[in-house]
């Protein structure tokens, strides 16, 4: 019987080394990664269809588009099979995930732009901004509001007329073209 015991306790000690050591190697492999960001997202309109999909082997896909990934704390790479790679910005919360789509409008003044005053066109998406000296903005001609600016954080915060909540975007201005990181909620779908 003392044998035994001997035995079992050798056994479990081992187990728990085991355990620990596996453990480890895994954590090290996966540390680029938040754990909560792995899995599947749905955008909140459409909770139910995978828009995001990140997986701990190193594998996404966005919208249907496969690609490779890196991650910190705020940023997620994705480059795709041709090694085409770009940077989203995403901020986990307790109830889902706010990712920032990037995007680019050019500016349809005749000038060049003076910061983010006029109006913007991402003929892409047929999507529009147009900023005012008032503080007044329009979206896409239809979603009008208010906008606060914060140039030392290169983000302005949208504050709709609508029932839609306060938005805040990252942007950047090259040239006549305005780089908007736009959030869109997503939710984890089980």
């Amino acid at each position: 019987m003392k044998l035994f015991r001997q035995f079992i306790v050798l056994f479990l000690t081992f187990l728990c080394l085991f355990t620990s050591l596996s453990t480890c190697s895994w954590a090290s492999a996966s540390e680029d990664i938040p754990a909560a960001l792995t899995g599947k997202w749905g955008y909140i309109h459409d909770p139910d269809t995978p828009a995001l999909i990140i997986k701990a082997n190193g594998k996404a896909e966005l919208d249907g588009k496969k690609y490779t990934y890196t991650c910190t704390d705020e940023f997620l790479e994705l480059t795709d099979k041709k090694g085409y790679s770009e940077k989203f910005r995403y901020k986990l919360e307790e109830d889902g995930l706010y990712f920032y789509k990037n995007n680019v409008y050019v500016y349809c003044g005749e000038n060049e732009p003076s910061g983010i005053i006029g109006q913007w066109k991402c003929d892409d998406k047929k999507w529009s901004f147009e900023f005012t000296e008032n503080g007044t903005f329009n979206e896409d001609g239809f979603f009008p509001g208010y906008y606060s600016l914060n140039e030392d954080t290169s983000e302005f915060t949208l504050i709709y007329n609508d029932h839609f909540e306060d938005t805040t975007c990252y942007y950047t201005i090259e040239n006549n073209e305005l780089h908007v990181s736009y959030p869109w909620f997503m939710v984890k779908i089980k």
